[in-house]
């Protein structure tokens, strides 16, 4: 938890002094001149520019291994860029599935179906280095810090109804993480961009889900273990600024 209050700290610093240092260049166009020389005529030189992105991700890093991983993970991103700053601030959330188990199964006397997922969740606050966000091709560079979860989740839909009649919280539990990505934001049409991006992160202790089985009557069992992290995340996806 020190460690965390640290990097959380240590960000907010970092991006207090590049306000201060940077806040100028809006102000005076002949400082902010050269950056704008070779940039896309189509970009519209606007005070805040704002960046959604979309992307699915795997722990899985060759590409082929990326495409045909069944569990990859989604992702969303925002970030809200200053035209006078080079250092811009965003958030992310994701989920990651690990596996799903389905089984008819009696609940308080209905018959019906339970589904039972178990997945990884994440939230981060990110702090992207962007020197070229006028250009058609755009590398970035993002510290990341925040938390990670393991979660298990039932879903119970009865079969002659054919609704969904309750959904519970089995097992949740989380962790701090924090790391670094790099990646790339390439220009399609005006405001819409592909974003390819590699992350690095490093994680507190983390139980994982494991053996996961589904009785008759619809009780859930499971064992925990260690999570080992992974080498490090792909992330492919699109973005849109406006």
């Amino acid at each position: 938890m020190k460690k965390l209050l640290f990097i959380n700290f240590c960000l907010l610093a970092l991006t207090c002094k590049a306000d201060i240092i940077t806040d100028s260049l809006y102000k005076n166009p002949s400082v902010i001149h050269p950056f704008l020389k070779d940039k896309d005529n189509s970009v519209e030189l606007k005070r805040v520019t704002r960046v959604f992105t979309i992307a699915t991700f795997s722990n899985e890093i060759g590409w082929a291994s990326f495409m045909d991983d069944p569990h990859k993970g989604f992702e969303i991103n925002y970030t809200k860029q200053k035209m006078s700053r080079i250092l811009s601030k965003g958030i992310s959330v994701g989920l990651q599935p690990i596996s799903t188990l389905e089984q008819n199964v009696t609940l308080l006397d209905t018959l019906g179906v339970l589904k039972v997922r178990d997945q990884i969740v994440h939230g981060h606050i990110t702090l992207r280095f962007s020197p070229l966000k006028f250009k058609i091709v755009q590398p970035y560079i993002d510290l990341i810090v925040g938390a990670q979860g393991s979660l298990l989740t039932s879903k119970f839909t009865d079969l002659l109804q054919e609704n969904e009649r309750s959904r519970e919280n089995i097992y949740f539990a989380r962790t701090w993480s924090y790391g670094y990505s790099a990646g790339v934001r390439v220009k399609v049409v005006p405001h819409f961009f592909l974003d390819l991006r590699y992350a690095k992160v490093s994680y507190g202790n983390l139980e994982n889900i494991a053996d996961v089985t589904i009785e008759d009557n619809g009780v859930v069992t499971y064992t925990t273990g260690d999570w080992e992290a992974p080498r490090g995340y792909l992330r492919a996806g699109v973005s849109f600024s406006y």
